[in-house]
């Protein structure tokens, strides 16, 4: 009876060991050893070793490998690529190992461990030209901050009516930081113009408050850029709207109807304000093509943990608002709730809708006065922690959005 398991996972293992030999054949220079055939045999000797289920024989064969490869750069002259190419191969016997029980793994390592050694130049260019010792340094802590940091932070509810969560908070703390972490390397790889706001569609659907904290702490260090990124914190706040009535489409789809026209409303006049002031403002632009990107590094722990003590006040202040207003005011806790979280609004205003304790007119002008209040702050915060240029834009942008967004709201009902 013929095993297709066993089968599946030799041609598994032969398409690993071609790729990879693939990539070494054409890097290794004539008359050495490592080339396809090579690599080809590496990858289904370990499929073999697997299938073979004894750990001693798997072992053994290694061990085999090993010797080989000794032997081969004992009997030659050390060259450059001689470790990588004996790492290669015992790499490539693992890979070939793990196609009978983790295939996929396998072959996404197999496609990175390819994709690796192919962009030996680009690598080689990048940690010793392109990026600088502050920006790697800088790396390592934004890395520490997501994956040493935040594991260690209870997931526990503290504080009155156990509003505060400190993996929440720091995870708000990580969206800001990886906003501008990401813009640094966007704005200084791609310009000026085109880095910025491909960071401001990426921030705008991720959070516009990260995006306009990022934008505005920028604007503080690289003032002569300061109009650019109000700008682009403009166009990121614009996004909202669209990702909004997503979400609401997706709960509740007569809510979303509803409020279609005014979150409409809102996106056109958010892109109309954004290409006005990019078409006044294009000798300046055409100047910022020409000016780099004056932030000294790509991320900063201090402004990021000052952030995240004040967005865990504003949740206390909210909180303490909405507690004494209860069930009264709707707009007025819509209004406060969303200072820092339209989108937890906007489901709660979709499924108060669904459950008929809400009509669809309140449910829009709540959802309104929930970003606008979110609008509100991120004004407040940008006065606060950027440039006073910045935070006037980005004022005007907010009112003229919202004007339009009320107005279609009038005329819709």
């Amino acid at each position: 009876m013929i095993d297709y398991h066993l089968i599946k996972s030799l041609v598994e293992a032969i398409g690993i060991g071609l790729l990879i030999g693939f990539e070494r054949e054409k890097d290794r220079a004539p008359h050495t050893p490592g080339g396809l055939r090579s690599f080809l045999l590496f990858s289904v000797l370990g499929a073999l070793s697997s299938l073979s289920g004894s750990i001693v024989l798997s072992a053994v064969t290694l061990a085999a490998i090993a010797m080989t490869l000794l032997a081969s750069q004992m009997r030659r002259e050390p060259e450059a690529g001689s470790f990588v190419t004996a790492a290669g191969a015992i790499v490539t016997f693992w890979l070939g190992y793990l196609t009978r029980d983790h295939e996929v793994v396998s072959i996404m390592l197999a496609i990175v461990t390819a994709s690796a050694l192919a962009a030996k130049r680009t690598l080689h260019d990048l940690a010793t030209k392109t990026l600088s010792e502050v920006e790697f340094y800088d790396t390592l802590k934004f890395l520490a901050i997501i994956f040493i940091i935040y594991p260690i932070l209870p997931d526990k509810a503290y504080g009155p009516g156990g509003i505060l969560n400190p993996r929440t908070v720091w995870l708000f703390v990580i969206l800001v930081s990886s906003i501008s972490y990401v813009g640094y390397f966007l704005t200084r790889f791609m310009g000026v113009q085109r880095g910025m706001f491909a960071t401001a569609i990426v921030g705008g659907l991720a959070s516009t408050t990260a995006a306009t904290v990022a934008f505005a702490r920028q604007a503080k260090e690289d003032p002569a850029n300061a109009q650019e990124l109000a700008l682009a914190a403009i166009a990121a706040n614009t996004v909202q709207f669209p990702r909004l009535g997503a979400i609401l489409y997706a709960i509740n789809p007569s809510f979303a109807r509803e409020t279609l026209i005014p979150l409409l409303a809102a996106t056109a006049a958010g892109t109309a304000i954004t290409a006005f002031l990019a078409h006044r403002d294009r000798k300046t632009r055409k100047e910022a093509e020409t000016r780099k990107l004056n932030i000294r590094n790509p991320f900063s722990i201090r402004p990021a943990l000052l952030f995240g003590l004040y967005f865990a006040a504003i949740l206390l202040i909210t909180h303490f608002a909405i507690e004494r207003l209860g069930s009264r005011g709707i707009y007025l806790t819509s209004l406060l709730g969303g200072t820092f979280d339209v989108d937890a609004i906007a489901v709660s205003l979709a499924r108060l809708a669904s459950d008929a304790h809400l009509t669809l007119p309140m449910g829009v002008v709540a959802l309104l006065l929930a970003s606008l209040g979110n609008a509100v702050v991120k004004v407040i915060i940008a006065a606060t922690i950027g440039k006073q240029s910045f935070a006037s834009r980005l004022a005007i942008g907010a009112t003229v959005v919202f004007c339009c967004a009320f107005l279609a709201l009038f005329f819709q009902h």
